[in-house]
């Protein structure tokens, strides 16, 4: 076994773990920090909120035209039974009047009417959003609390996994930890391969026989030909 590589390739499956960690921990904050189905649902109660003001708008609206009615209908109906008007002409067209008001108010409140089942039904639409998204708090905070668990024990992975780095450089020369590193910048992250049936597990490429045993020499660094990964064979 070949005490140079075996090093560099423990050294690469301690950065792979690291590497895996540190994935793992970027997915839980992206996964606390997305918070879609909830904007969605807030905008959706937004929508019926105006929706139900701008109906209670329209309700006020004919409430005050009905009020103003029923007082013209008042003040109508004692110009009719005071006995100040006399006239027949008068008290004919007064009696109309109070007729056609009647009618206006009838037509107002039926409209009035449609507005409040209107807002009715938006009331319960709105209960149904208010009730899904506190369910959706309460389903998300769970969550959150497991992830925040997994989290801190992926932090204490990654202490131990840093102790575990520094010891492992320090069985490896500077030149080759260079050459390892900028391997790494260009290889997805992995500088070192292993052999598994006669072929580089990274890429996939067939090797050689000759190929094969180079990479068990104890002292010589040996490529794949077609990834550029330093092999590792046991």
């Amino acid at each position: 076994m070949s005490n140079l590589i075996f090093h560099l390739f423990q050294l690469q499956k301690i950065d792979s773990g690291i590497d895996a960690l540190k994935k793992r921990r970027s997915e839980i904050a992206s996964i606390i920090k997305n918070n879609t189905e909830r904007v969605i649902i807030d905008g959706e109660i937004q929508k019926v909120t105006n929706k139900i003001s701008e109906h209670q708008t329209q309700y006020d609206q004919l409430d005050e035209k009905i009020k103003a009615i029923k007082i013209k209908i008042l003040h109508s109906e004692d110009s009719l039974y005071n006995g100040s008007i006399k006239n027949p002409k008068e008290l004919q067209d007064i009696q109309s009047e109070i007729q056609s008001l009647k009618k206006q108010c009838s037509i107002l409140e039926d409209e009035q009417l449609e507005e409040m089942v209107v807002m009715d039904e938006l009331q319960e639409g709105e209960n149904s959003l208010l009730k899904r998204l506190t369910d959706f708090d309460n389903r998300f905070n769970e969550i959150k609390d497991v992830l925040l668990t997994e989290d801190q024990t992926i932090l204490l992975e990654l202490t131990n996994k840093d102790q575990e780095k520094i010891a492992s450089t320090k069985q490896i020369s500077a030149q080759l930890l260079e050459e390892y590193e900028s391997l790494r910048k260009t290889r997805n992250g992995v500088a070192v391969s292993s052999i598994e049936e006669n072929c580089c597990l990274s890429c996939g490429a067939t090797l050689t026989p000759a190929e094969c045993q180079n990479a068990k020499s104890p002292s010589k660094v040996t490529y794949c030909p077609s990834c550029g990964r330093i092999l590792y064979a046991d």
